[in-house]
């Protein structure tokens, strides 16, 4: 009896920008196996493991081939994917630095506030960057909670009456969702401001804030739990290959979160 040939793939770094060379590691084997060769996923291959760049954005799966040295008709993989993504963004969050949300905020006067808040402006800044399924809300509350307004698309001089001063300071929450290149991470940009009280008598000025927003994964794949378009989720277990009994087979998570049949 042959063994099937063991090993487990890395790729380090696992998400980039395009244009960045990734390293490979090949680990788990246990001497019996040759390397018939690694497919980097974009179309690009060899017979030895070296490092790779990626030109193109998209979700990326290297394969590696191996086959037993004493019987070459028994062989196996293991993979591991690479996430490339264009310039101005980070690991799927969205660079907002420059982006100036031009939330606008009317000076407390008699009694009531107007807020400007471009969200629709936001979402397309998300799908000229690449982003799909993307969705936004918005709230308006008082110090106390108090929810005072609810939004999923731009409000233009929304005007918010029956304020006092011990309403202030009002607290603005933004909250977008969205995947990248149908990658199964869903990810959140978020952003909040507490807006203070002004006293303006001669007339309610405007103020624009530049709100600074916080990116956040709220699933992805390997974080051992399974999301919608996951099969499996073994967390730091994805891509490790099972060994099968003899005559028998097994299943393991890949590392894009697919099962993946062993014999």
């Amino acid at each position: 009896m042959y063994e099937v040939p063991l090993c487990t793939l890395s790729a380090n770094p696992q998400q980039i920008q395009t244009g960045t060379s990734v390293a490979f590691t090949l680990n788990g084997q246990d001497g019996w196996e040759n390397l018939v060769q690694i497919a980097y996923g974009d179309g690009a291959t060899g017979g030895s493991i070296a490092n790779h760049t990626y030109n193109n954005t998209g979700l990326y799966l290297a394969i590696v081939t191996l086959k037993n040295n004493l019987s070459g008709s028994i062989t196996n993989t293991c993979t591991t994917w690479i996430q490339s993504y264009a310039s101005g963004i980070s690991n799927g969050c969205v660079d907002f630095s420059g982006f100036d949300t031009q939330v606008t905020y009317d000076e407390y006067l008699a009694g009531q506030v107007a807020f400007t808040v471009p969200l629709d402006a936001m979402k397309s800044s998300l799908a000229a960057a690449g982003m799909t399924g993307i969705t936004a809300s918005g709230t308006i509350s008082t110090v106390s909670s108090s929810l005072l307004l609810s939004f999923t698309s731009t409000i233009t001089n929304q005007t918010i009456g029956g304020l006092t001063t011990g309403n202030f300071p009002l607290q603005l929450n933004i909250t977008l969702m969205y995947t990248y290149s149908g990658q199964n991470t869903v990810h959140a940009l978020q952003a909040s401001y507490s807006f203070p009280q002004y006293y303006s008598y001669s007339g309610a000025g405007n103020d624009t804030y530049d709100i600074p927003f916080l990116c956040t994964d709220l699933s992805y794949c390997g974080d051992a739990a399974v999301s919608s378009g996951e099969a499996c989720d073994s967390g730091t277990g994805n891509g490790v290959a099972c060994d099968p009994a003899y005559n028998d087979s097994c299943s393991y998570c890949s590392s894009i979160c697919t099962t993946v049949s062993n014999q």
